[in-house]
């Protein structure tokens, strides 16, 4: 956008010479846009996985260490999850079509990965072992979450 212009404040197609979240990232060819959709699946996909860590992983019924150790490790974790939350949220406020289907899509195929992940037999052992419960209760449980 030439910088005398005013943002839109409606859904549009132009790409030209838009800043994405840093003045040095400028959208001016199309390997920067290519860029710019690497960059967003890169945050969206880092969140999504940021976020099935700390539901998981990182639940404070699969952990017998450090009561504190976990807390600031969650507590990390949290903050580098806003900020990517935060970035994705400040992309799709420029109202570009493809910007902001490129979010939706990061988001949706991220989250798709986290689900399958959530069902595996991994995922499900683990919970297994750290409630106790019969194999068919943990997998119930899994399921009602």
């Amino acid at each position: 956008m030439d910088q005398t212009q005013s943002m839109k404040w409606w859904f549009h197609s132009d790409l030209a010479n838009v800043h994405l979240l840093f003045p040095g990232f400028t959208l001016e060819t199309g390997e920067h846009v290519f860029a710019a959709y690497l960059f967003i699946f890169i945050i969206c996909w880092l969140e999504r996985s940021i976020t099935f860590v700390m539901d998981t992983t990182l639940a404070p019924r699969q952990h017998r260490e450090s009561r504190w150790k976990l807390v600031l490790l969650r507590t990390l974790c949290y903050g580098l999850a806003t900020v990517l939350r935060l970035w994705y949220m400040l992309i799709t406020m420029y109202f570009n079509i493809s910007l902001f289907a490129a979010v939706v899509i990061a988001l949706t195929t991220g989250q798709l990965a986290t689900e399958i992940l959530k069902t595996s037999a991994r995922v499900t052992r683990v919970e297994y072992r750290s409630t106790g419960k019969g194999a068919d209760e943990a997998g119930q449980s899994l399921l009602t979450e």
